[in-house]
């Protein structure tokens, strides 16, 4: 059942979905189910403490516009400078083509205010995808502030595939979900060789694999730790996950705390798909 590679990526490695094939088996409801908000209530107890907030539309088309741009208060000097980031040219050369002035103060509070709750740090993300392709923009995916959140979602080419291409895998006339969400997960400093993607399908786990296939980790070379990380997997599967999740096929993430205590994390769902 301990597998060395996974047979397709999600949050870590690329959206939910991303490619250009079709499965005719997967749904609309099978990708809405694995949606973050679809599960976590079910699951708090299981993973990491996290908080949704719901989007406007004029957010999603802000996600949606060229360039990197933070918001600026509606009271900002506007002879300061507005810290994008564009294909080139400055503030004035913008104002003249008509560029979107955004502005989202309550979204902001929010943001500042489930930080604060969380630890101060945490890692955000969509309804799917987290922004895994822009850590080149802070060095990481941990975020301090709501501007450092919005650079990260607006560099990143996951989030913008959950925005416009979130169906691209089923038969479905719609490209996107009626509503989307920011999910903001508490920080925590996770060890990549702790970290495993399972496999269900007829609702029985049938494969594990270690999340991150790049790298070498000696200790899942040892027969003693593949049959102890087998075991707590299989256990949470049959005690929290199998019963409590409603598709009968979909691979889910998780994280092994180091031994001894080996505590297990629910960390995402994905649907079975390319």
């Amino acid at each position: 059942m301990m597998a060395h590679s996974a047979g397709y990526a999600s949050e870590a490695d690329r959206p939910a979905g991303h490619g250009n094939e079709v499965d005719n088996d997967m749904s609309e409801e099978d990708v809405l189910a694995c949606a973050f908000s679809a599960w976590f209530d079910n699951f708090a107890g299981f993973t990491f403490k996290s908080e949704i907030i719901p989007l406007e539309e004029d957010f999603v088309k802000y996600l949606l516009a060229d360039g990197i741009q933070v918001p600026r208060p509606n009271n900002a000097d506007e002879t300061q400078s507005n810290g994008s980031w564009g294909s080139g040219g400055d503030s004035e050369d913008s104002s003249s083509n008509g560029a979107a002035d955004f502005h989202f103060e309550e979204l902001e509070e929010r943001i500042r205010a489930a930080i604060q709750r969380l630890n101060g740090s945490v890692l955000p993300k969509l309804n799917w995808s987290a922004p895994n392709d822009a850590t080149w923009v802070h060095g990481s995916l941990q975020c301090h502030s709501p501007a450092e959140v919005f650079t990260l979602l607006k560099a990143s080419d996951f989030v913008a595939h959950d925005l416009c291409h979130s169906f691209d895998h089923c038969r479905s006339e719609r490209t996107r979900p009626d509503q989307f969400t920011l999910i903001l997960r508490r920080w925590h400093t996770l060890y990549e060789s702790n970290e495993f993607r399972c496999f269900v399908r007829n609702r029985q786990l049938i494969a594990i694999s270690q999340r991150q296939t790049s790298g070498f980790f000696d200790h899942l070379q040892q027969q003693d730790e593949l049959e102890a990380i087998k075991q707590v997997v299989s256990d949470f599967f049959q005690e929290h996950v199998r019963d409590r999740f409603k598709l009968e096929r979909y691979s889910f993430d998780l994280y092994v705390d180091i031994p001894p205590k080996r505590r297990v994390w629910l960390v995402d769902f994905s649907p079975w798909g390319p």
